[in-house]
């Protein structure tokens, strides 16, 4: 599994802006965080649809955390960008049949390691990542 890039600059966008705590100028932050301006937009709208990030308008405006750093997880933030972080579509409650063999000899296996994945993003918070 390889994440995106929009998601490596979303990551890098949450870090910078739990970082400086205050409203943030997308032009700073592209600049600092060597984000393109075009990624930054996007990465932005996600992050404000998911809750993670608000926005103003203006002279002052620009973005912050909606919530405090200790409160959103790199998992928050992956599967934000990612949409999705199983690491097999089995594990997709859509695709329960997306293996021919029923049971899948591998699901238990997978569903194992995916439970330790989320359980160490879920551990990680962004307040975590600036020490």
């Amino acid at each position: 599994m390889q994440l995106k890039t929009t998601t490596e600059y979303a990551v890098r966008l949450m870090i910078y802006l739990a970082r400086t705590q205050r409203m943030t100028a997308a032009a700073e932050i592209a600049k600092e965080t060597e984000i393109p301006l075009n990624y930054l937009v996007t990465i932005t709208r996600y992050m404000r649809n998911a809750g993670l990030i608000t926005a103003t308008s203006g002279n002052r405006g620009g973005y912050r955390l909606q919530k405090k750093a200790s409160e959103i997880t790199l998992f928050d933030i992956l599967i934000c960008m990612e949409g999705t972080l199983k690491i097999n579509r089995c594990l997709e409650s859509t695709q329960e049949r997306a293996c021919p063999e029923n049971p899948c000899p591998l699901r238990d296996c997978y569903q194992q390691l995916q439970q330790h994945i989320e359980a160490y993003l879920t551990g990680i918070t962004l307040e975590s990542l600036l020490q």
